[in-house]
């Protein structure tokens, strides 16, 4: 792979992590608008951050201290209704989430081929394995919003649903393309076809749950409809009830009174007698 390929590809790449990492604060932190978040994090890590941290790529140190700073500044200003210890604690998962991945990755890519992935060389890595490591990112990130973020997610699961499968299909199409115009020049393998096949199944099981959720949320809107009726004709009934009350009140009242006017004429009747 020549390196203006390898530089592409690895933007490529950094715009579906960023899409992931986007994609777990707008779910697990308080988001009035999750999907117009996602694309503004990655658009601000894609266009601001990434320049600064090429720039500061000889400096690791440096580097690392000023990402956080920005990324913990970027959470506080762009998801104001969520407290600090709340976004701290987003952000020490997302750290996790991700030393976990590209240490695994690492290994494994060790184990593979010998070599031991490093900074200077992110440019010559396979396609492939950023596929994996954003399905893998993915599915952690899922999982934490899932079991760590258990309200958040089951507001937003349509919507959720919606962004998984936008962003596998894009990565489904970004591969098949980069596949069949061989830009790294190599032919099809079965690696390639495998890793193809993960990412059209992830896709199907998307697209599947979202038809699903899609019926259950129709059904939900159905029950909450007659479920308003409901209450609504209960009110009415109740109203009914009441004024039944009142009439039977009234009705008591005016025979009381018709009663004793009749025996008012009564006594009257009697006394000309």
């Amino acid at each position: 792979m020549n390196e203006v390929n390898g530089i592409v590809l690895n933007i490529v790449a950094n715009v579906f992590f960023n899409l992931s990492f986007g994609y777990f604060y707008s779910y697990f932190l308080y988001c009035k608008h999750p999907i117009r978040s996602i694309l503004s994090f990655t658009f601000f890590f894609n266009v601001i951050f990434a320049p600064i941290s090429l720039i500061l790529s000889d400096n690791y140190a440096l580097r690392e201290i000023v990402m956080f700073a920005l990324v913990l500044s970027y959470l506080k200003i762009f998801y104001p209704g969520n407290s600090n210890g709340r976004i701290l604690y987003a952000f020490f998962i997302h750290l996790i989430v991700v030393a976990f991945t590209e240490l695994f990755l690492c290994i494994l890519v060790y184990l593979i081929t010998g070599t031991m992935f490093s900074f200077s060389t992110r440019f010559s890595v396979s396609f492939s394995l950023y596929v994996i490591e954003a399905i893998m990112l993915f599915i952690e990130y899922t999982l934490c919003i899932r079991f760590l973020a258990r309200k958040a997610f089951e507001a937003n699961r349509y919507s959720l649903c919606q962004v998984c499968l936008l962003i596998s299909q894009s990565m489904l199409l970004f591969y098949a393309i980069n596949n069949i115009f061989d830009i790294r020049h190599h032919s099809i393998t079965v690696y390639n076809f495998l890793i193809f096949s993960i990412l059209v199944a992830i896709y199907t099981i998307l697209l599947i749950t979202l038809i699903y959720l899609n019926k259950r949320r129709k059904k939900n809107e159905s029950i909450e409809l007659l479920q308003k009726e409901y209450k609504k004709q209960i009110k009415e009934y109740l109203k009914l009830a009441d004024n039944e009350n009142r009439y039977r009140m009234l009705r008591h009242d005016l025979m009381n009174y018709i009663l004793s006017l009749q025996y008012d004429l009564n006594v009257i009747e009697r006394e000309q007698e």
